[in-house]
């Protein structure tokens, strides 16, 4: 747990341990405005820049810093 508190990637201090949660292609539907299909090869892209596995879960985290947003825009970015 105390490795998920500290310096955020986008220089704020933060416990991300609140924040952080896996994210789906249904997310990434929502974020991107796409049908599944297209959703599923973005997570591909995604895995592949973050080196994570077939198997390997993405988070809110990594989706955030593959766009380059600060995780709070978007999570807020997925709110109904």
């Amino acid at each position: 747990m105390s490795i998920l508190k500290g310096i955020c990637r986008f220089g704020k201090t933060t416990d991300m341990a609140s924040e952080l949660r896996l994210i789906t292609t249904h997310d990434l539907c929502l974020y991107k405005h796409v049908k599944l299909r297209a959703a599923q090869k973005e997570m591909v892209r995604i895995k592949d820049f973050h080196d994570k596995l077939k198997h390997q879960q993405v988070t809110n985290l990594d989706a955030a810093d593959y766009y380059g947003i600060p995780l709070s825009l978007f999570e807020s970015s997925l709110d109904h």
